[in-house]
């Protein structure tokens, strides 16, 4: 996709992070536009693949509704006494853990239905101190970021003046609340009282623990696209088995973890994170968001084997996570040409779907069919990007430019804006689209 490892990538790269606006209801109030209607989209999407469950399934989940979320700990000699039911030994907590780490592990154990090889290292950081246990590293990006930063500003997503590593930096700095770092099998958690809020934060990054022992979740590749359904396929699955934790909590501790949630960054912080441009928040959220429909989806139809596999071989684009309904040879891609650049190439590769989503919406995104794009800043130092994009019928290609279209139209009021779309390649099959600010 657009941001390739400069900025979903990177969080992986660096390190598996939660952004307190992955939850929909607290990312809502800065959308607008076609931003609430990916947020409508994806509530939709929600509630249409809920009525999919059928009833056993629905019936199972209230019986596990009324168990506590904390489990019996296993012994120190890992005998769980339950061993035989689970097909498995649980790995025992070590000695002198904090009992809601334990309770957490073993959750986490039971729901991914494989044991930890090892226990994890675990630091409680102060809330203070938390976010430089790792924004050092996030220095080695800058050059990425500032390729990144060309085509988001040629697409209109960011503003041209827009110091997009310091924003970056910003928004993974306020809103990381843990933290796991596959490369040493480290986790940090943002410290203060162990409430329900941080230990929903340790099931989530507990979750990427046990799946990096299994399927290396360091691993990186050059197709941005793949690096998405990763990236996506590791959250939503963090996501999921937290999601399920919160399901067993009384209702009575659900309306005291939202009170948590809603508390959980100071006020500094919020003001930080509502200076970052809401396209940023789109691409970083949709990992969580989106990621979980699908992996719920996955488990649905082909339960902790189908995650295992997805985590083995991801989802080859972001059109596959968007849409989990649709089978990967329905959604086969056109190629195209890559276009000429106008300059200097500083970044190439796939937009993909997403970033169709969070550029033109999402009615819009669905009838992507393929493309290829490349990045340049012109001699007066404009961020630049030209695209051919593919439809996956004509008449997707028509809403496909009349959209964009509008969006030229758009830039009439801006002399510095710069932007051209038309239909090219043999037969009018793709369009190709050009943008100068």
């Amino acid at each position: 996709m657009l941001t390739l490892s400069a900025l979903l990538g990177a969080v992986i790269v660096l390190a598996i992070g939660i952004i307190v606006l992955r939850q929909t209801d607290r990312i809502r109030p800065f959308f607008s536009g076609d931003e609430a209607e990916i947020s409508a989209e994806s509530a939709e999407r929600r509630s249409g693949l809920e009525e999919d469950r059928d009833d056993s399934e629905v019936e199972s989940e209230t019986q596990s509704s009324d168990r506590s979320p904390q489990t019996s700990l296993p012994s120190d000699d890992g005998d769980t006494g339950a061993g035989e039911e689970l097909g498995f030994e649980l790995l025992a907590c070590p000695e002198g853990t904090i009992p809601e780490v334990c309770d957490a592990a073993e959750f986490v154990q039971i729901e991914r239905q494989r044991p930890f090889k090892e226990f994890p290292r675990l630091e409680l950081v102060d809330g203070d101190d938390f976010a430089a246990t790792f924004l050092d590293d996030l220095d080695e990006d800058r050059e990425e970021l500032e390729a990144a930063r060309a085509a988001l500003v040629g697409l209109g997503l960011i503003p041209a003046d827009y110091d997009l590593f310091s924003g970056y930096k910003s928004l993974i700095g306020s809103g990381a609340l843990g933290v796991y770092f596959p490369e040493t099998g480290e986790m940090k958690v943002r410290g203060g009282d162990f409430n329900l809020f941080a230990q929903s934060v340790l099931v989530h990054e507990l979750t990427h623990a046990l799946d990096d022992q299994y399927f290396d979740l360091s691993r990186e590749f050059d197709d941005g696209e793949m690096s998405y359904g990763f990236v996506a396929t590791i959250e939503g699955n963090a996501q999921r088995v937290e999601s399920a934790w919160r399901d067993e909590l009384s209702p009575v501790e659900s309306l005291e973890l939202r009170a948590q949630e809603a508390t959980a960054l100071s006020l500094e912080d919020t003001l930080r994170l509502a200076q970052v441009p809401v396209a940023l928040l789109q691409f970083l959220q949709s990992p969580y968001s989106d990621g979980q429909l699908w992996v719920e989806s996955v488990v649905r139809a082909e339960g902790e084997a189908g995650v295992d596999a997805a985590l083995t071989a991801p989802p080859a684009t972001s059109e596959q996570i968007l849409h989990p309904d649709i089978a990967p040879e329905l959604g086969a891609v056109t190629e195209v040409p890559i276009p000429e650049p106008g300059g200097e190439v500083v970044e190439e590769g796939v937009l993909g779907e997403l970033t169709l989503r969070i550029w033109l919406g999402p009615g819009v995104a669905a009838g992507w069919g393929g493309d290829q794009y490349v990045a340049w800043f012109d001699d007066d130092g404009r961020g630049c990007f030209a695209a051919n994009i593919a439809a996956d019928s004509p008449r997707d290609l028509l809403e496909m430019e009349t959209a964009l279209e509008r969006w030229v139209e758009e830039a009439v009021v801006a002399p510095d804006v710069e932007r051209n779309v038309e239909q090219g390649g043999e037969n009018r099959r793709y369009l190709a689209v050009t943008g100068c600010a």
